[in-house]
């Protein structure tokens, strides 16, 4: 029974999410991927995963809908590996994932962390098979460069075979990848074409990472996750200790805010923790859970609305976006009014300036 209610909230939380898709206009990074997608993936911002996977849902009906469906289903695929592996905290580890905000955000709006997330926790559920570890380190590393440090820290938890099959998955897909890495790399250290947040100098760069993690993913989880630290598994410490020592070391190099996405790949061990933190907690606090699903209720409240909040994703009218990238304008241009001259020169010469 208490399965059957889990699969029942993931249903409801995908059709909730289906029908707050076409509310508001494609963000500009939705846009621009999906002007991306249609032209065979011209750009060194991501390996091509999400691209195909766009090409795959831009048949009919509603073009938000068409680009949100694929988070909207990775998202469901991310939520049923964190069930299964938190083990007996099944349904714990399911509604950690499904209803905090990060779940929302990254359930709603398609960027390259959809493929990534499920990518790499199903390369965790499926670490005893190589065939498994070979699928999901490839898939991993085609959604995002920084699926390859995700390979690589689990990697080194694995001997024999399963360590071949982790390194070969990773190795085969770099010819879609190497471009990519040396982009990232450079963003990361607060240089190239790809950067856009400003200076704001290293105290408080390392400030504004520790409490956006803490905004995205709250403090319900947060909390959760610090009292079970000690269940991380080996596998887990290195992706927590990866994660979060690159996020870190780009807030010193840079002096910049590290995107807060940047780190979610850490979440995912620190969710099954957290899950059987919180089965095993004879006095849970009544409050964990609705202080983890308050954020999540209060950002479809805003996607709802027409928050100025949420400027850089309009609900109708895009003149009055704010705060946005060089590309914003040309890729809606060319979504909504079929004008692409503009972002097929972003595309050409890659000045994003």
């Amino acid at each position: 029974m208490a399965r059957l209610f889990v699969y029942l909230s993931l249903t409801l939380a995908a059709l909730a999410r289906v029908l707050l898709a076409p509310m508001r206009l494609l963000s500009p990074d939705e846009a621009y991927y999906l002007c991306a997608a249609r032209r065979g993936w011209p750009i060194v911002d991501h390996p091509p995963l999400l691209g195909w996977l766009l090409v795959l849902t831009d048949r009919a009906g509603s073009v938000e809908l068409r680009v949100r469906l694929v988070a909207i289903v990775l998202q469901l695929v991310t939520a049923l590996g964190i069930g299964v592996l938190s083990g007996e905290a099944f349904a714990w580890g399911v509604f950690l994932a499904t209803f905090g905000l990060m779940s929302w955000v990254s359930g709603l709006i398609a960027t390259p962390d959809a493929p990534l997330l499920a990518a790499c926790v199903w390369l965790l559920v499926g670490r005893r098979s190589p065939l498994a570890l070979f699928l999901c380190a490839g898939l991993a590393v085609l959604a995002k460069v920084s699926g390859l440090f995700f390979v690589l820290a689990v990697a080194t938890t694995l001997r024999g075979r399963a360590l071949v099959a982790a390194l070969a998955g990773a190795a085969v897909v770099m010819p879609w990848v190497h471009r990519s890495l040396v982009a990232q790399l450079a963003h990361a250290a607060g240089r190239g074409a790809l950067v856009s947040a400003p200076v704001v100098g290293r105290p408080l760069a390392v400030l504004a990472l520790l409490g956006s993690t803490l905004a995205l993913y709250g403090p319900a989880l947060v909390y959760l996750a610090a009292r079970g630290r000690r269940r991380l598994d080996a596998a887990g410490v290195r992706v927590v200790l990866t994660f979060g020592g690159l996020c870190l070391l780009s807030a010193l190099l840079s002096g910049r805010a590290p995107e807060p996405n940047w780190i979610a790949p850490a979440f995912l061990p620190l969710l099954v923790v957290a899950a059987n933190e919180a089965a095993s907690m004879p006095r849970r606090p009544f409050f964990v859970e609705w202080l983890h699903v308050a954020p999540g209720v209060l950002g479809v409240a805003l996607w709802i609305s027409s928050s100025p909040l949420l400027a850089r994703v309009p609900r109708a009218d895009r003149s009055h976006a704010r705060d946005l990238p060089a590309y914003a304008h040309p890729a809606w241009d060319c979504v909504y009014d079929r004008r692409c001259e503009q972002i097929d020169a972003i595309f050409r010469t890659y000045d994003l300036k």
